[in-house]
């Protein structure tokens, strides 16, 4: 079992590096083919493959893909030797929490971690044991249970400190950061800005898949600060790296803190429209716990937008009533529904794309850089530049992000 554990462990681990760079075909084939084994270890190999195809769901936004193979996994845990059940059921009790948070289900998110932090005792894999710190300081921060989420961020340095935990290392100090944004304590929020920003201001991509989520920490900080054209460039830099096309958790995160930026600078029209995007992309999959993680200014752009919305003629699409209503609801605040809009004939929209326009959408959405689409269709780059002002004109769009998100939202993707 333990050579099938190192095995499927080694093909996430390339999976991830595929994905990383842009190859996704290459990821989803390395992480749905289980590695080859004999009988006896076949069982383990297919959960691992599984549990591998799922993370890449994740990333790719399909959370509800992703809970299916999840709680597939689970159903069949009964038949995995006890010397990998712990790392194979943390991995996936965690996960599984992660997704419900985010669908704010908090009581069923906050079982689940702490069942794996139960396996922590029979040998949880670190990161699962990391995710699931994180998890539960996330639905006690939610809850405003201070004190509490106070106290798993000193265990999870305490773990950090025994085991050595390169990634876990990494992201105990954004956790700290969050607890001091949610309690207030600006100075060392403040202090903690000047130490990091030297470091993480650069726009290069960087080569990690999880140090975006420092920049967005970062931004996230500094907005809080009032240090909002800082926050700006910083969330120019994430806009640049090609994975936040292809990964919906940081997508979303870009258009929400880019609402929040417009709003500090009294740029209203413009924030709702940034937070329309979002909508428009967390729908489809029910995001809810990344709008309101942000806070009462996303509640307050929220019902602008809502009011906004409930005036238009016709209503649109999307976002729909019912899900306004469960971000209301997770807010905790009421507003009068935009009425439910009348669907338009399928394909219908302002001006169709031509073939070449289509192609070059799919490739925005892979995440390809405009260099590498130019070498893709073999096209020079003025060419490419004029096709992309084109779409970006028929989907009422200013940046691949926003082209994409509205791609999306019209089923052209």
């Amino acid at each position: 079992p333990e050579e099938s554990l190192l095995a499927g462990i080694t093909r996430q681990n390339l999976g991830l590096a595929y994905w990383l760079m842009g190859d996704e075909e290459a990821a989803s084939r390395v992480l749905s083919e289980p590695a080859e084994t004999n009988g006896a270890h076949q069982h383990v190999a297919l959960l691992l493959s599984a549990s591998n195809l799922a993370e890449l769901y994740m990333l790719r936004g399909q959370l509800s893909q992703a809970a299916r193979w999840y709680r597939r996994i689970l159903s069949r845990l009964e038949q995995v030797d006890s010397a990998v059940y712990p790392m194979i059921a943390g991995t996936t009790y965690a996960e599984l929490g992660h997704l419900e948070y985010e669908w704010n289900h908090l009581d069923t998110a906050e079982s689940h971690f702490r069942t794996a932090l139960a396996l922590s005792r029979e040998g949880i894999g670190l990161k699962a044991l990391a995710r699931a710190y994180i998890g539960l300081m996330k639905v006690h921060l939610a809850r405003g249970e201070f004190d509490t989420v106070h106290q798993l961020l000193r265990q999870l340095e305490d773990r950090v400190q025994e085991v050595s935990m390169g990634l876990p290392r990494m992201l105990v100090p954004l956790w700290r950061v969050q607890y001091w944004l949610a309690r207030g304590d600006m100075g060392r929020v403040s202090a903690w800005i000047e130490e990091t920003l030297p470091v993480f201001d650069d726009p290069h991509p960087m080569a990690n898949i999880h140090l975006p989520f420092l920049k967005v920490t970062l931004a996230r900080a500094l907005l809080a600060v009032g240090q909002v054209d800082t926050a700006d460039r910083i969330l120019a830099q994430l806009r640049a790296d090609p994975r936040c096309v292809r990964q919906t958790d940081l997508c979303l995160y870009l258009f929400i803190l880019q609402a929040l930026v417009y709003q500090a600078r009294g740029d209203i029209p413009a924030a709702l429209k940034q937070l329309e995007l979002a909508l428009s992309t967390g729908e489809k999959e029910r995001y809810i716990r990344i709008f309101v993680d942000e806070g009462p200014a996303v509640a307050g752009l929220l019902l602008r937008l809502v009011d906004q919305l409930r005036q238009r003629d016709p209503a649109p699409l999307s976002p729909s009533p019912a899900y306004l209503q469960g971000l209301l609801d997770a807010f905790g605040v009421q507003a009068d529904l935009p009425p439910a809009p009348i669907p338009a004939p399928d394909g219908l929209f302002v001006e169709p794309l031509t073939e070449r326009e289509q192609e070059i959408l799919q490739l925005l959405a892979a995440g390809l850089s405009n260099d590498e689409i130019a070498e893709r269709l073999v096209i020079a780059r003025s060419t490419l530049k004029t096709h992309l002002k084109n779409i970006y004109g028929k989907l009422d769009a200013h940046s691949r992000l926003e082209a994409v998100a509205r791609a999306k939202e019209l089923s052209l993707l």
